[in-house]
């Protein structure tokens, strides 16, 4: 069997106060090629948080069980900080890094300006004790922010305001520590795996330069820019990357690909 022919497996790992279902239209349209597993970070999703996660190896090693063999790991923004821990701690397992509106600093500071400014964090993570759901919309927002049509943006990231999915205020307030303390500019050179670094020209949370950063600094990167789209852009227009998706699963594209 050639490489070409052969089933790769990827583990898709969501954002900040989100779930496994934003993945669905990546799963309805990449089924056909890959085997899927969409994981729910602890605390999201309707599932337990884990009181001893204090930093990011330990909410990395949550998504352990569904690298059990080698696969090619997709995340989305804070999923996308996870994945490049794996990467970096694990690479027997990791195969290939796609890496969606993510960012190796969240906050802007210390020779870093492709963030969020620190007191928009501060404000979140103030308000979360008396009125997680108000972050959670706000945060909604900040992600539609850039959409020239945010509609199925919107159905596709609401699910996360529902009581039965929302995570609580410890999930939400620890997470969005790990998100202001996080900072991986120094591992990048040691992450040799094929990553495809996705990004959107109006994100308001991951702007398209901290995505450009990885592509610069990831020894194998490439790199597509999709126009017109927010925060969740490529998770609410897969129709837009699956040809892109499909050749760097089996392989290695060029280094800068067309938006």
């Amino acid at each position: 069997m050639s490489e070409r022919d052969a089933r790769p497996r990827l583990v898709l790992i969501h954002g900040w106060a989100q779930h496994a279902g934003v993945w669905q239209q990546w799963e309805e349209r990449l089924s056909a090629i890959a085997d899927i597993e969409s994981v729910d970070l602890p605390g999201h999703g309707g599932t337990r948080w884990d009181p001893a996660i204090r930093n990011l190896d330990q909410l990395a090693d949550s998504v352990l069980p569904a690298l059990e063999h080698r696969a090619a790991v997709c995340g989305w923004s804070l999923g996308g900080m996870v994945a490049l821990n794996l990467a970096m701690r694990y690479p027997a397992i990791v195969d290939r890094l796609i890496l969606c509106n993510t960012t190796p600093r969240f906050l802007n500071g210390d020779s870093w300006t492709h963030g969020v400014d620190p007191s928009l964090h501060a404000g979140f993570r103030r308000r979360i004790a008396d009125d997680p759901g108000r972050v959670l919309r706000d945060f909604l927002s900040l992600q539609l922010r850039g959409e020239k049509d945010s509609r199925q943006t919107l159905g596709l990231l609401r699910g996360a305001l529902l009581d039965t999915l929302r995570p609580g205020r410890d999930t939400l307030q620890v997470t969005l520590d790990l998100l202001g303390l996080t900072d991986l500019r120094d591992a990048l050179p040691d992450i040799g795996q094929p990553a495809l670094v996705v990004a959107s020209d109006a994100d308001a949370v991951t702007p398209a330069a901290a995505a450009g950063y990885l592509a610069r600094y990831l020894p194998a990167a490439c790199s597509i820019t999709l126009r017109g789209c927010g925060h969740a852009g490529p998770l609410s227009r897969p129709h837009r990357l699956s040809g892109t998706l499909e050749d760097f699963l089996h392989g290695e594209p060029s280094r800068e690909l067309a938006s």
